[in-house]
């Protein structure tokens, strides 16, 4: 494990999803959230079938998982992106993506109790009280 590595993948990662929001903004002016999740979302297949296409694990991947998964995984993200392209484009950038990433860590931990019982520690249940607290805040 590289930790400098993972520091740093994290960091552009995080530089490159704050950037999204600036770039829902601008277009915004000119496509409609479709549009901008059809795009989006065409470069990232394209990518995506590069990088499978040059290491040939298409059809080991598809036949270990659940198609149900499959479909529920590529539904549920693009719905998101939308819904976030609409806060992006209604209420300030950094307000949005504070609530988005907010929200992600909020509804990891209710998901996590849910479907895999992970368990809740004090200082997990401490930590997501005082975040929704926070939260509380901004609304």
């Amino acid at each position: 494990m590289n930790k400098n590595k993972g520091f740093f993948s994290l960091l552009l990662t995080a530089a490159l999803f704050g950037f999204t929001g600036v770039l829902g903004r601008f277009l915004g002016h000119y496509l409609s959230p479709y549009s901008q999740l059809i795009l989006r979302n065409s470069f990232g297949f394209l990518i995506v079938l590069v990088i499978i296409g040059y290491r040939r694990l298409i059809t080991d991947t598809l036949k270990k998982v659940s198609k149900l998964k499959l479909l529920i995984v590529s539904l549920a993200v693009p719905i998101s992106v939308v819904f976030n392209i609409f806060a992006v484009l209604n209420i300030k950038i950094g307000m949005a993506t504070f609530l988005y990433y907010a929200g992600l860590i909020i509804f990891s931990v209710i998901f996590g109790l849910v479907f895999f019982k992970e368990s809740l520690t004090a200082a997990k249940t401490i930590s997501f009280l005082l975040a929704l607290l926070g939260l509380s805040f901004f609304l």
